[in-house]
């Protein structure tokens, strides 16, 4: 089953010196609520950017790895 989520801010990082540092994801409108009751192990993510002209924030993001 594959879920679709629409959202125009997931948070999940905020830069500092340059580098963007993992944080929670937004708790608005219930996305992280409905994230952890829907997320299975090996679960898999594809992030669309819907500013596809800000290649540095969005290859900041793509760097992004969870702890």
């Amino acid at each position: 089953m594959m879920i679709a989520y629409l959202t125009s801010h997931i948070g999940g990082s905020y830069k500092k010196d340059g580098t963007r540092i993992p944080t929670q994801l937004s708790t608005e409108n219930g996305l992280l609520d409905s994230l952890q009751k829907r997320w299975k192990d090996n679960s898999k993510i594809l992030i669309i950017s819907a500013d596809a002209d800000d290649v540095e924030r969005n290859d900041s993001i793509m760097k992004i790895r969870a702890y």
